[in-house]
């Protein structure tokens, strides 16, 4: 662990974005099983279907699918293409309803970061397969799983 001034790195926001990114990536390669398009299981990645940097679906579970290293790659260039195959895949008008959920202003606290890791640490460990999904009674990263202290109506 890296001091810095004093402080411990656990202490910081970024530290905890980490943890949070990664359990969100474990748990949806987990529920996908595989690559959502080629349905390969090497060299999997958790893809943000809106870029993870609008912060209200940043840790959305609605909002990661998990994509081969090339299909992310792929799809990374080609938003165009991107936004057809979510459609495709989900429904016309998912990626629409997404982005409107990612304009909800939101910056993530410290303590709301650390709720958030716990809430995405007792998913991945009650991992218990695909019909997981039903028995999670709200999605802890979407924008009113946790509600945001700083929404603007």
């Amino acid at each position: 662990m890296t001091l810095k001034k004093g402080r411990a790195c656990f202490s910081r926001k970024g530290y905890w974005k980490n943890k949070c990114f990664k359990l969100v990536s474990e748990i949806v390669r987990l529920r996908d099983g595989g690559c959502i398009e080629t349905k390969t299981t090497k060299n999997l990645q958790g893809a943000h279907i809106i870029s993870r940097s609008y912060k209200a679906t940043a840790f959305d579970l609605d909002n990661v699918v998990t994509l081969s290293s090339g299909r992310h790659q792929y799809y990374t260039y080609h938003s165009l293409e991107w936004k057809d195959f979510i459609n495709k895949h989900f429904g016309k008008g998912y990626y629409e309803k997404l982005e409107a959920r990612a304009l909800i202003y939101h910056v993530w606290s410290l303590d709301e970061l650390k709720e958030l890791h716990e809430k995405l640490l007792t998913i991945r460990n009650s991992w218990c397969g695909p019909e997981w999904r039903t028995l999670l009674p709200t999605n802890p990263g979407r924008a009113g799983g946790i509600e945001p202290k700083h929404a603007k109506s």
